[in-house]
């Protein structure tokens, strides 16, 4: 991808050095092709942060307990999507519900909440339940 955007760049430059006018259209590929380029480095930056988190957490929590989480979130997931009375509802008030169990279940078993790993870990149980995957990733793994 960075090639593209460089020759793209390099052609631009070069065309408009030699007194031609650029074509409109080539200036917007360009745009597009440098914008999807910083997008995806952006990801990878924060691929790499998220996945530096769950790792802290990990550490913080314990692997144990941590995955003790993470599958009782994917129990979670799955039950309340199988569930006849949850069928109507969106998939917002479907991870409320599963926020509120999970909250429930870590304060029982005393490991301290964060938020950003249980989003995280809703967010790859839904997936894998999309997708049929098993067992469930989460980023950092």
């Amino acid at each position: 991808m960075f090639y593209y955007t460089t020759y793209a760049i390099i052609g631009a430059l070069l065309l408009q050095s030699q007194g031609e006018k650029i074509d409109p259209e080539i200036i917007s590929q360009v745009v597009s092709i440098i914008t999807v380029a910083v997008a995806s480095a952006v990801g990878f930056l924060l691929k790499g942060v998220a996945a530096a988190a769950v790792e802290f957490l990990k550490t913080r929590m314990g692997e144990t307990k941590f995955n003790m989480m993470r599958d009782t979130i994917d129990i979670l997931v799955r039950g309340i999507e199988q569930s006849p009375f949850a069928a109507e509802f969106d998939g917002a008030r479907k991870k409320e519900m599963v926020l509120a169990q999970i909250s429930q279940w870590l304060a029982e078993n005393r490991i301290p909440m964060d938020r950003q790993l249980v989003d995280q870990c809703i967010e790859a149980a839904v997936q894998a339940m999309k997708s049929g995957r098993t067992p469930l990733p989460i980023v950092g793994e």
